[in-house]
């Protein structure tokens, strides 16, 4: 399969929506793209998008995920999708859960919007799982030490 940059835009952008406090982000743009809590959200919607689904679906094993580990996963998206967790418990439990996996190999290019002083567009590569991805993203910044992260483009390099 030849590699091309794959448009997960909902469902990584809808994951991704939840998160709404990033604080102490830094001021430059390479401060921004390469913020932890920045690569750890993008890395925790990979696992989230690809293991589990809400409700009671299949967990696919993939990223070296024991099955201890799949089963905690799969009882925090349980939970959230009956109500019993906020949206802020399910981020951090899941980050919580994965963030050991997923680290900023390299970051590519981070630089200003020249349009919108509140925008950074980021080129980075993410490791999640022993998984190597390009990920394109920008993050634009809400309110005070409030930032929104969008996917633009993700791409599996090894």
């Amino acid at each position: 399969m030849p590699e091309k940059f794959l448009n997960r835009t909902l469902p990584l952008g809808l994951f991704l929506s939840f998160l709404v406090g990033l604080t102490s982000c830094g001021n430059t743009p390479k401060d921004i793209c390469s913020n932890e809590r920045v690569i750890n959200s993008i890395g925790t919607a990979l696992f989230y998008q690809d293991y589990v689904w809400l409700g009671d679906k299949y967990v696919k094993k993939s990223y070296h995920l024991s099955d201890e580990e799949l089963s905690k996963i799969k009882q925090v998206v349980k939970d959230y999708s009956t109500g019993k967790i906020t949206e802020d418990q399910f981020n951090e439990k899941l980050s919580d859960l994965v963030e050991e996996k997923i680290s900023l190999k390299k970051l590519v290019s981070a630089s200003f919007d020249g349009k919108d002083k509140n925008r950074y567009l980021c080129s980075a590569e993410i490791e999640v799982g022993g998984k190597t991805y390009l990920a394109k993203y920008e993050i634009r910044k809400e309110g005070e030490n409030t930032y929104l992260i969008k996917m633009r483009g993700l791409k599996l390099i090894k």
